[in-house]
């Protein structure tokens, strides 16, 4: 890092904040620590008065129900990077993940520390790293689920895709075709490629109301018009989606709880 990141830390338990203040004054001598909060309420009177260029910040605060998240709410244009920690991993952390966001499990280790300390160095921070903040403040301030943001890390730029214009993915080797539906008169079909395989984006996805159907598909059951013995028909795509007898039985579960098809 060629600048001094003015950091602040957000964390309830003195034995995390204390092992993390010890590792930073290892990892990087031009970090300074300016504030280490406790509380939502701390941190945020905190980061107007110092406005640092990075917050830690913990997702499961104990003294505060409402958890880390509510921190990021409480800026409309966050102008500072965030790397989250915690003790446990859940349903919070796949939504950091969509939107390309790291974190920190505790126990803290060295090296991963060093990792995320790396790529925050790489950002420009209050341009690239603020824009992944607001794709996750978009997701936690949206309750449908169709509305809400996946960030894609591309060789030509970056870019959030609402959940509900992700037709489906296509394994193609260790990278995935993304078939997105353009919100135009035409509803054209963009293709585009990840460097995440298929693996990673069924994690992210399945909770979304997508489903493996084959070992190289993943669709969008918002797009299903119709479900054949070995493969589905999709809106927008002219060539059926083949489908494998396992995922025909994990299909036939989401349906079940999600809405009625027509099966042929």
């Amino acid at each position: 890092m060629d600048k001094t990141l003015h950091c602040i830390i957000v964390e309830d338990e003195p034995i995390h904040s204390n092992r993390l203040k010890k590792l930073l004054a290892t990892a990087d001598k031009q970090i300074k620590i300016v504030a280490i909060c406790t509380n939502i309420e701390e941190a945020v009177d905190s980061i107007n008065k110092h406005s640092p260029e990075l917050v830690f910040l913990d997702i499961q605060l104990q003294g505060d129900p409402r958890g880390g998240f509510e921190l990021l709410k409480q800026f409309s244009r966050p102008a500072f990077d965030i790397v989250f920690t915690t003790a446990h991993i859940d349903k919070n952390i796949l939504g950091i993940r969509r939107c390309g966001i790291g974190y920190l499990a505790k126990p803290y280790i060295q090296d991963e520390l060093d990792d995320a300390l790396s790529k925050v160095g790489e950002k420009q921070v209050g341009q690239t790293g603020t824009t992944q903040l607001e794709t996750l403040l978009h997701n936690l301030v949206t309750e449908q689920m169709d509305e809400q943001l996946l960030w894609l890390n591309l060789t030509e730029g970056n870019i959030p895709v609402k959940i509900k214009n992700l037709i489906y993915c296509k394994a193609n080797n260790e990278y995935t075709v993304m078939y997105i539906r353009e919100e135009t008169e035409n509803d054209k079909i963009k293709k585009i490629i990840t460097s995440k395989g298929i693996g990673v984006w069924t994690e992210y996805l399945t909770p979304l109301k997508f489903c493996r159907c084959h070992d190289s598909h993943l669709i969008n059951l918002k797009h299903i018009t119709k479900v054949f013995k070995k493969n589905i028909t999709l809106k927008y795509i002219p060539d059926p989606i083949p489908m494998s007898d396992s995922g025909k039985e994990r299909l036939d579960l989401l349906i079940k709880k999600t809405s009625s098809f027509q099966f042929r």
